[in-house]
């Protein structure tokens, strides 16, 4: 009876360090799951986007951070409060140029999960911007909060490892400017022609067959809306978010064992909507996708796919 309730409190446990890591075994969406070079794009994307594979929303959520940060150690510390949960961080630095407004912030960070491990590394650089558009050094200075943020990822690098999907990311960057930064919302549109990019590589082993998938994507934020500080915590909670995004997703392809399908190339042009209700199965928020022809709907933590 004693080793019964010891092994119920260690798969309670297990659970709940798993937070939302679902996506540790992704399934392509699609009649009977049939294997498809636009399946794996799916799966892709998915993980391109999820906060815990390090995709665009946990730099979107890095972001959020920042803008919740009120002192000179502020980002520091609440990126460290908040990370613990599913973090090992390593390092974070960060440094002000006074001549030009910007901080410089960059990140080591090291996530163990249940079924995945990842580390990659960030560098940001932001502005935080006044009433008159005007350079403060800080979020709140002088009892007066930033208006908004000039947010640029500089850089990013990574490595992600799970059951079914390694992923491998080579490069990142992107501008967006962030207004409603002294409200309990903000709101993210891309700027200077500064499309969020990233190029990686995604290796898939399911259906007994390994494929890897090179791609370039390439998104662009229109009116997304969140509140500061989010993190996504949970799938089932959409922290406010909406707005839409849109881009492309190119991709060669390559077998290492078996062969699925025909494709060796893939181009498909991206929309998504965020936060737009929820599914008959009790999802919210969240992502919906369509890729091409396909569309599917994807948790914005996980990189669940419905």
């Amino acid at each position: 009876m004693k080793q019964s309730i010891i092994l119920a409190l260690m798969l309670v446990l297990l659970l709940i360090a798993a937070g939302c890591q679902r996506n540790d075994n992704p399934v392509a969406p699609g009649p009977g799951n049939a294997p498809s070079a636009l399946n794996d794009a799916a799966v892709s994307v998915s993980n391109a986007l999820s906060r815990n594979n390090g995709g665009a929303f946990d730099q979107v959520g890095d972001m959020a951070l920042i803008t919740s940060a009120a002192n000179v150690q502020g980002e520091v510390g609440v990126m460290w409060n908040r990370y613990s949960m599913d973090s090992v961080i390593t390092n974070i630095t960060k440094t002000y140029d006074s001549t030009s407004g910007w901080w410089t912030l960059t990140i080591y960070r090291q996530r163990i999960g249940l079924l995945r491990t990842s580390d990659f590394t960030r560098e940001y650089q932001y502005q935080f911007l006044n009433k008159s558009n005007v350079y403060q050094k800080f979020w709140l200075t002088a009892g007066d909060t930033a208006y908004s943020i000039h947010f640029k990822i500089v850089s990013g690098t990574g490595n992600s490892v799970g059951p079914r999907v390694h992923h491998h990311l080579t490069s990142l960057s992107g501008e967006w400017m962030v207004t409603g930064t002294n409200t309990r919302k903000i709101t993210i549109n891309t700027f200077n022609n500064g499309a969020y990019m990233r190029t990686g590589s995604d290796t898939l082993t399911t259906f007994r067959a390994t494929r890897t998938l090179n791609y370039t994507l390439s998104l662009t934020f229109t009116d997304v809306t969140l509140f500061r500080g989010s993190r996504f915590e949970d799938d089932d909670e959409n922290d406010g978010i909406s707005g839409t995004i849109t881009g492309t997703y190119d991709a060669t392809i390559s077998f290492a064992k078996d062969t699925l399908y025909s494709e060796r190339t893939i181009h498909r042009d991206i929309s998504i909507t965020l936060g737009a209700g929820g599914d008959d199965d009790g999802h919210f928020g969240g992502a919906d996708i369509r890729l091409g022809e396909l569309h599917f709907r994807s948790g914005l933590c996980s990189g669940d796919m419905h």
